[in-house]
């Protein structure tokens, strides 16, 4: 967690003490570093300006939960129920603080209510306990999710006799970790972060107000642009930012493993996110996945990938699908249409104020004494995040060794003028890529919005 965004909170908050939005926001970033005492406070100012806000009294559920505050957790979430307004995980947490209880029947009772709502759920340790989820699953299969057509959707018997890889079979590795401090440590890129905050909007929203607008737990996006630029880096930090499970679809990973049949890949994968809902999942390099760029949509990989994400969006389920690439001009532009990917995000080098934002945290990271960074700023012209941090790994290194084998007791720190002459052998690799973009021979590509974005980018460099 970013401590300046707290401080802009609570500062924020000081001047305007009654509102909301602010509070809801700075009581959770409190809860994520467990401050729990503050956050409880925060909580519960809001609850005195608006007694029903079910932001509030979800976030006190966690908060209680995690204090080890079952009889308080129960109270609430029962609070909630009555009024049909728990989420799923409300309901866990709800079991959860029964169990721990004891009370094994009311646990029971409102698992089976879980699994009534959805058939695919799975959690290790409701499941080693309430040990009756197999039960539950057979007898759902034709419920409101649209599984009923066993032939088609059967999350299981497709893998059967088959030896899955550790990576795999257990779920713990197959999520991407939570790595703090989630979006506090992106310098710039808002555009990004608030395309990435509209795809889980319906975790924050409550109940009436997903009904209201006809909110669906269902989203997709493809990130492209130069590599560097973030995409991954961005991906790799929603974990923490909103709470959730990610998983990482890696095909170069799992078409060398010899114990998988790739026809069940593309299935395995959403048949997994779709027991762990709410889940995402995750596809790197996605022009890399075969078929991809196949015109005519008759490879199996790609058809399998079109029914699956057809299915997801159908059957309103709880699972997003994030791709990026680098490769813009080798997808299929049928992969572009609304209901596939409903969003496709141009994720270009950063401008001169987020470089000026990520060189400053360089700076600041190393304890190198500069004044001004306009003119790097200006000299970075098109750098990728990735450019700019090779150009100082390459001012390091040469220090380091200039001064290694001296006699010196003690290696000076890093001076601008050490910056300055590396950055003179340094150029922006994202050249390459606008090139690649603007010279494709694809008629196809030509054609799509994503080809007139970059065009409209490069004009605007000149």
């Amino acid at each position: 967690m970013n401590k300046n965004d707290l401080r802009i909170l609570k500062e924020a908050i000081n001047r305007s003490p009654d509102n909301i939005a602010l509070r809801l926001s700075y009581a959770l970033k409190l809860f994520k570093i467990k401050e729990y005492d503050e956050s409880e406070r925060n909580y519960q100012h809001v609850l005195k300006l608006d007694p029903e806000n079910i932001k509030a009294k979800q976030g006190l559920i966690e908060l209680y939960f995690a204090k080890g505050n079952y009889s308080a957790v129960i109270v609430i979430a029962e609070e909630l129920s009555a009024r049909n307004l728990t989420s799923e995980k409300i309901l866990e947490l709800q079991v959860k603080s029964l169990l721990r209880q004891n009370s094994l029947k009311e646990a029971q009772e409102l698992y089976n209510k879980i699994l009534e709502r959805n058939p695919f759920y799975f959690d290790e340790e409701l499941d080693s306990v309430l040990n009756d989820q197999e039960e539950y699953f057979d007898e759902s299969r034709d419920n409101e999710s649209g599984y009923g057509d066993k032939d088609e959707f059967d999350p299981f018997d497709d893998f059967s006799g088959m030896e899955m890889p550790d990576f795999i079979t257990n779920p713990e590795q197959m999520f991407l970790p939570k790595i703090e401090p989630g979006f506090g440590a992106m310098a710039g890129q808002e555009y990004l972060k608030q395309e990435l905050h509209e795809l889980y909007l319906h975790l924050d929203l409550d109940q009436d107000t997903l009904q209201r607008f006809d909110i669906q737990p269902t989203g997709s996006v493809l990130l492209y642009g130069p590599p560097g630029c973030g995409k991954t880096y961005a991906v790799s930090h929603l974990p923490y930012e909103f709470d959730i499970d990610i998983i990482p679809f890696d095909w170069n990973r799992i078409s060398n493993n010899q114990s998988i049949s790739k026809e069940f890949i593309i299935p395995f994968y959403f048949n997994m996110a779709r027991l762990h809902m709410p889940a995402t999942i995750f596809i790197d390099q996605f022009d890399q996945l075969p078929g991809i760029g196949n015109e005519e949509v008759q490879n199996t990989y790609m058809h399998q990938l079109l029914l699956e994400v057809d299915a997801m969006f159908r059957y309103k389920q709880n699972v997003v699908l994030i791709a990026a690439t680098n490769a813009i001009w080798n997808i299929n532009p049928t992969m572009f249409r609304f209901g596939r990917f409903n969003n496709v995000v141009f994720v270009y080098p950063p401008d001169e104020a987020d470089r000026k934002e990520f060189i400053q945290i360089l700076v600041e990271k190393h304890q190198i004494k500069t004044g001004s960074l306009d003119e790097w700023v200006e000299k970075t012209h098109l750098f990728s995040y990735s450019d700019i941090e090779k150009w100082f790994d390459l001012a390091i290194k040469k220090h380091l060794s200039a001064h290694f084998y001296k006699s010196e007791s003690k290696i000076p720190d890093l001076q601008k003028a050490g910056l300055d002459e590396a950055l003179v052998k340094c150029k922006p690799s994202t050249l390459y890529w606008f090139d690649k973009v603007i010279s494709s021979t694809n008629e196809s590509f030509k054609m799509t919005e994503m080809y007139q974005e970059v065009r409209d980018f490069v004009g605007k460099q000149k």
